[in-house]
């Protein structure tokens, strides 16, 4: 991606949007963890039922718990550290900001 996309792609996430970004191996959609309703147009966009979890990358296992709290001072989740520093975990736990 160009620098431009870059800063556009951010922009969008930022002010709420839903944007597709391609990963190493598939297109992803991706909002903002943050606020509810991004997550909610998120789960509307994959025709997901708000129950089912999704999947949550972050930058590091702060911003994990920071986004998942019910992880705090325990791992309850797998989690995997990729080559280039991005942890990514699986949950049943849905975060507190996500809906449902």
């Amino acid at each position: 991606m160009s620098a431009p996309a870059i800063d556009e792609a951010v922009a969008a996430i930022q002010s709420g949007g839903v944007v597709v970004l391609p990963t190493d191996t598939v297109y992803g959609l991706v909002a903002s963890p943050y606020r509810e309703e991004p997550t909610r147009r998120l789960y509307e966009l994959k025709g997901r039922d708000q129950s089912t979890p999704t999947a949550l990358i972050c930058s590091d296992l702060e911003m994990l718990v920071e986004c998942v709290p019910e992880l705090r001072g325990r791992l309850a989740a797998p989690h995997t550290r990729s080559s280039r520093g991005a942890t990514r975990s699986s949950s049943r736990t849905r975060p507190s900001g996500f809906p449902g």
